[in-house]
């Protein structure tokens, strides 16, 4: 379920057959684990060649699913323990989307080694960043690894602004305000259709509902009424509105998927 991006590393590090298929031949140093299976992390952590391990906080296109807070200080417990460094990929999840500057910072004693970001760094300006502890960052030296495009002073600019924008308390204050909106409107939503909704899931402003059948058409049937929303796996339809998104959004876009809920027939 995991979704780390389409280069070839990351669509090895996800595993996700579809993303594979016609880009081989598959690279070996990955190994995937299922949700939840404490037994089998552990055991892959205590490996000699495990170097890392590599998640999301709050899962995007593997079912909008938050990581449980004790989870992510267990992980940041077992790389202590095992010496191996801790991997947040927050390219989703992160620069506000839930409410804190990266999803990680709601639990304390769970920061990670490495972070990786993008998306939301760049305001819709193609930009991305690896974020790392002192400790991992000194044996990255200048001219070490880098890419064509990396660090154009435009992006820089771009992503610069950004940051001074959304890492600001009022903003993230206002994020975490309509997430509570949203979450009430969704969790509504639940409540009056218990026949086709299952739960709500995620968090803040990465957020969506698990149906009890295949969202697709429900996907259609919510643009055919002007409201663009997701599909994910384990049958979620996925919300990630815009940061800036206000109550009124909130209650018109909760209306149309109420009235699209009442039409689709699952």
């Amino acid at each position: 379920g995991a979704f780390h991006g389409r280069s070839l590393g990351a669509i090895n590090a996800g595993g996700n057959p579809k993303y594979l298929e016609g880009f081989g031949p598959k690279l070996p140093g990955f190994v995937h684990l299922e949700w939840g299976d404490h037994d089998a992390l552990k055991t892959a952590a205590a490996q000699p060649t495990t170097a890392a391990i590599f998640v999301e906080p709050v899962q995007g296109e593997g079912g909008v699913r938050a990581m449980p807070d004790a989870c992510l200080i267990g992980l940041r417990e077992l790389c202590d323990e095992q010496g191996i460094l801790l991997i947040y990929d927050e390219v989703q999840c992160g620069m506000g989307r839930t409410g804190k500057l990266f999803a990680h910072e709601w639990v304390e004693g769970a920061a990670p080694d490495i972070l990786c970001s993008a998306k939301g760094i760049g305001g819709g300006f193609p930009f991305g960043a690896c974020l790392t502890t002192e400790a991992v960052g000194e044996h990255m030296q200048p001219g070490s690894h880098g890419s064509t495009y990396g660090g154009n002073p435009l992006a820089m600019a771009v992503g610069n602004v950004v940051w001074d924008i959304i890492s600001s308390e009022d903003f993230l204050a206002e994020v975490r305000r309509v997430s509570g909106t949203l979450a009430q409107g969704l969790k509504s939503l639940a409540d009056s259709h218990p026949d086709k909704v299952e739960a709500v899931t995620g968090k803040g402003l990465l957020t969506g509902l698990k149906m009890k059948s295949d969202p697709k058409s429900l996907q259609g049937v919510c643009r055919d009424k002007n409201l663009l929303v997701g599909v994910a796996v384990n049958m979620v339809l996925r919300l990630a509105p815009p940061l800036v998104i206000t109550d009124d959004n909130v209650r018109e876009a909760t209306g149309i998927i109420d009235a699209a809920l009442s039409e689709w027939e699952g």
